[in-house]
C-alpha cells in the first residue's frame, strides 16, 4: 500500500514528509507521480529511458519550475519548500487519482494525502451546509473546495497551493474549458484524432506486468476502456481480467423501463465475448449487506459518498481485485465529462440533418425557449426546495438554523437544470463535480485497498479534445447523442453495448437487499436515532416512517432515488459516531 504523506509548514517550522533537497540545497522536493507522457518528457530533458517518474518529475521542476503543472499527464502531486522565499509550494495532477487535504491550526499549515491524519490533530465539526448539499443533490457550494469538515480542505485538481507569510493562495491552472473550439466539416475527422488520443490513454495506464484489471458494467464508457485494453493486450498474447457488478435478486428487479435497464449481465458478456482474451468475473455481493458496505466505505473515504446504495458492491469489487492479485484497476469514471458526452440538444444547430428531415422538430426548437420560459414562470423554487428537503429527510431545526426554505437560488443537479445552459457549461459541472468527489475517492481507495485505479478517460488530452468538438457533432442524423464515441469505437467493441441507448441502473436490487438484512437496519436504524445530533440533523419520525414502509414494499413497484437517500442519512449518523458528534 502507498505510504502516507504528512507535513506541516509556519514561519518557524518546516517538517516536510520525506524529501531530497536539489537545486543546491535551495528547495526541498517531493513528488509522487505516475506519468502517462514520460517517454515525451525524457526526451524533452533528455534522461534516461529508465529513470523513474518522481525523478523526472524532479528534473522538470528544475527545467521549468512552477510551469512543470503543465508539461506533466497523469496522476502525480508535488510539494516544494523554497528556503529562500520561506514559501510552501503544493501542486496536483489536473483530474488524476490523487489528494492532498489541508487545514490551519494557528499559524501553521498541515497538509495530507489523507484526510485522516488532519481529523486527528483537532477536535472536528462537520460542515453542514457541505452535508446538505449532499442530502439534497444542491449545487450550491460546487464553486467552493470543501469536505465534510470545517477547515479542512481539499486541493481540487488542476491547482496549486502557494502559503507564503502566513497566507494561502489557490490558483486554477488548468481550465480546459477555455480550449479552442476546432472547425471541422465531418465528424470523423474529430472521431480520428480523439481514438489517437484515447488509444494512448489506455496504454500508457497498462502495468507493464502482472495482473491487468478493469472495471466493466454494460454502459459505453468502461466498456470502451475495456475494449481498448483486450485489444492492446491481446497483440502482447495478454489476458485482461474485469470485474463487474451483478443483481442477486433478479428475480426481485423493477421492469425495465424506456431509458433504464437494471441487470447489466447480458452487456457485460457482449463485451467480454468480443475479445476472446477477456476473463469476466461477475460480483453479486453476496457476503456483504448495504450497511457492511457503507461501514467499511467510511473507512475507505472518511466522507459520506452521493452513491452510499453501491457501498456495499464498490467494497467487493476492490476486495476482489486484490484477492485475484491485482494491483491496477482501469476505470472509465470520467467518461461523462466528454468522451461519451450526449451533447446539447438545446444548442444543435438549425442545419443539422436532425432537423433538415423534419419541419415539425425545427419549429418545436423554435418555440422550446419560449416554453421553457412558461415553465420557468409556473415553476414554484420553494416546492423544489422543499421536495428536495423531505427527500434527504433534513431536519425542520437545519431548514431554519439556515433559513433553507426561504432561499430562491438553490442549485440542484437535475437534468432541468441543464436548461438554457451550453454544452460547455454542462461538460464544465460535471467536470467540477468529479474534481470533488471521484479523485479523491480513487485516491482513497489506493490508499485502504492498495489497488491504484487508472482512467484513461480522464486524461487531460482526451478532456481537452473534447472541449474543442462542436456540440452539433456529438449528434447522429437521428438526434441521438454519444455520436463521437459510437464513430471511434465502431467495430472494437460490441455492437449491442455501443448502440445502447439505455443506462445500466447500479445496484438496482437495492430494495430487496436491505430486506434482506432487515434486522441489520432495524439495530443500526434505531441505535443512531437515539444520538442528539443525529436527532439535530434528521426528521428520524421521517426515517422510521420511510423504512416501516419499505418493508411492506411490493418489489417490482417505483421507489425512485429514496433507498439511497436513507443509506446516505445512515452513512452520516455513522460518520457522526466514527468522530463523536
Amino acid at each position: 500500500m502507498e505510504k502516507n504523506i504528512y507535513g506541516v509548514v509556519s514561519p518557524s517550522k518546516v517538517e516536510l514528509p520525506e524529501f531530497e533537497l536539489i537545486a543546491n540545497n535551495r528547495y526541498a522536493f517531493f513528488a509522487k507521480a505516475r506519468l502517462d507522457n514520460r517517454d515525451d518528457l525524457i526526451a524533452a530533458l533528455k534522461l534516461e529511458s529508465q529513470t523513474q517518474d518522481n525523478s523526472i518529475v524532479a528534473h522538470a521542476f528544475l527545467k521549468w519550475g512552477k510551469q512543470v503543472v503543465n508539461m506533466l499527464c497523469g496522476d502525480w502531486y508535488l510539494i516544494v519548500f523554497d528556503y529562500h522565499v520561506r514559501e510552501l509550494w503544493i501542486a496536483r495532477d489536473q483530474l488524476g487519482y490523487t489528494a492532498i487535504y489541508y487545514t490551519f491550526i494557528g499559524q501553521q499549515i498541515h497538509f495530507s494525502n489523507v484526510i485522516n491524519i488532519l481529523l486527528d490533530r483537532f477536535h472536528p465539526v462537520l460542515n453542514e451546509k457541505a452535508l446538505i448539499c449532499k442530502l439534497t443533490l444542491s449545487r450550491e457550494l460546487i464553486d467552493q473546495p470543501h469536505t465534510d469538515f470545517e477547515g479542512v480542505y481539499p486541493l481540487e485538481g488542476g491547482t496549486e497551493l502557494i502559503f507564503k507569510n502566513d497566507t494561502v493562495k489557490i490558483n486554477r491552472y488548468w481550465n480546459p474549458e477555455e480550449t479552442t473550439v476546432r472547425k471541422y466539416s465531418k465528424a470523423e475527422d474529430y472521431t480520428e484524432e480523439l481514438f489517437e488520443l484515447f488509444l494512448k490513454a489506455v496504454k500508457s495506464r497498462i502495468p507493464a506486468n502482472g495482473l491487468v484489471t478493469s472495471m466493466l458494467s454494460g454502459g459505453l464508457d468502461s466498456g470502451a476502456v475495456a475494449s481498448l485494453a483486450a485489444k492492446v493486450l491481446g497483440d502482447q498474447g495478454k489476458s485482461l481480467t474485469t470485474f463487474s457488478h451483478v443483481p442477486l435478486y433478479r428475480e426481485l428487479l423493477e421492469p425495465e423501463t424506456q431509458f433504464t435497464f437494471f441487470d447489466e449481465t447480458d452487456r457485460i458478456y457482449d463485451t467480454a465475448n468480443f475479445y476472446p482474451n477477456i476473463q469476466p468475473v461477475l460480483l453479486n455481493s453476496v457476503g456483504i449487506t448495504p450497511i457492511q458496505g457503507i461501514k467499511e466505505y467510511l473507512k475507505v473515504n472518511e466522507q459520506l459518498i452521493h452513491g452510499a446504495s453501491n457501498a456495499y458492491w464498490m467494497v467487493d469489487l476492490y476486495h476482489a481485485t486484490k484477492t485475484k492479485g491485482g494491483t491496477v484497476l482501469l476505470t472509465g469514471e470520467h467518461g461523462n465529462i466528454g468522451l461519451s458526452n450526449q451533447g446539447e440538444i438545446n444548442e444543435m444547430s438549425f442545419t443539422h440533418p436532425y432537423f433538415l428531415r423534419s419541419p415539425t422538430r425545427f419549429i418545436k426548437k423554435l418555440l422550446k425557449p419560449v416554453s421553457r420560459s412558461v415553465k420557468d414562470m409556473l415553476t414554484d423554487p420553494i416546492k423544489l426546495i422543499e421536495y428536495r428537503l423531505d427527500q434527504g429527510f433534513v431536519s425542520s431545526t437545519i431548514r431554519k438554523k439556515y433559513k433553507l426554505e426561504e432561499k430562491k437560488n438553490l442549485k440542484f443537479y437535475d437534468d432541468a437544470c441543464y436548461s438554457g445552459e451550453s454544452l460547455n457549461s454542462r461538460m464544465s459541472h460535471l467536470l467540477k463535480l468529479n474534481r470533488h468527489v471521484r479523485c479523491f475517492n480513487g485516491a482513497n481507495v489506493k490508499s485502504h485497498f492498495g489497488v491504484e485505479l487508472r482512467d484513461p478517460t480522464a486524461d487531460k488530452r482526451v478532456i481537452e479534445y473534447c472541449f474543442s468538438i462542436p456540440n452539433e457533432f456529438f449528434f447522429d442524423k437521428n438526434g441521438v447523442g454519444r455520436n463521437i464515441m459510437r464513430k471511434m469505437m465502431n467495430g472494437l467493441m460490441s455492437p449491442a453495448t455501443l448502440m445502447e441507448q439505455k443506462k445500466g441502473k447500479q445496484s438496482s436490487d437495492i430494495v430487496a437487499r436491505l430486506l434482506a438484512s432487515s434486522h441489520e437496519v432495524d439495530d443500526t436504524l434505531y441505535h443512531l436515532i437515539r444520538n442528539e445530533y443525529f436527532q439535530y440533523l434528521f426528521d428520524t419520525k421521517s426515517l422510521v416512517n420511510y423504512w416501516n414502509q419499505l418493508k411492506t414494499q411490493k418489489i417490482g413497484q417505483p421507489v425512485n432515488n429514496r433507498p439511497n437517500n436513507f443509506l446516505k442519512a445512515i452513512m452520516t449518523g455513522l460518520l457522526i459516531e466514527r468522530n463523536n458528534f
